[in-house]
């Protein structure tokens, strides 16, 4: 844990607080463990980061989440063949299973979400967005782009 510090510390020296910064948390078992924010989460405001900061994390956060939920499977608390329509109903409108493995894959055939919040009047890119927003965008939408399991679709939504 000291060259965790020892590290922050010295990237902490080497950045100016009044610009763009980092945050970074350990936690084990719901401890946090070592926390440090250094700089600003916005420049024009002049708001520094803190553990209240949001974060766009995009496609950073999809491999750690595919391996919690591997870590799932491996301790056999799910499967990737379970239906996840039975967690998210707003799937079940598109009257399909959705296997677990397909949204892993990006062979779900659900519609890339961000297509549908760039048509959207007076919504900018910078937008915050969560994913209940995600959901209520995705119940919205009339069809899959092919049955699940039948083609690789890159695809945001999953």
């Amino acid at each position: 844990m000291q060259k965790l510090k020892d590290y922050y510390s010295g990237l902490e020296a080497l950045l100016p607080w009044q610009g763009p910064g980092f945050s970074a948390a350990v936690l084990r078992a719901g401890e946090t463990l070592f926390e440090r924010h250094h700089g600003l989460a916005s420049l024009e405001l002049k708001v520094p980061l803190s553990r209240d900061s949001a974060y766009y994390l995009a496609s950073e956060s999809k491999q750690f989440t595919a391996a919690c939920v591997m870590s799932l499977v491996r301790e056999g608390a799910i499967s990737l063949d379970d239906d996840v329509c039975a967690h998210l109903p707003e799937l079940t409108k598109f009257e399909q299973p959705f296997p677990l493995r397909s949204l892993l894959n990006h062979s779900s055939g659900i519609p890339d979400y961000f297509q549908f919040l760039q048509c959207q009047l007076g919504r900018h890119e910078a937008d915050y967005f969560n994913n209940d927003i995600i959901l209520q965008l995705i119940s919205c939408m009339d069809t899959v782009e092919c049955p699940a399991q039948t083609e690789h679709r890159y695809s945001n939504s999953n």
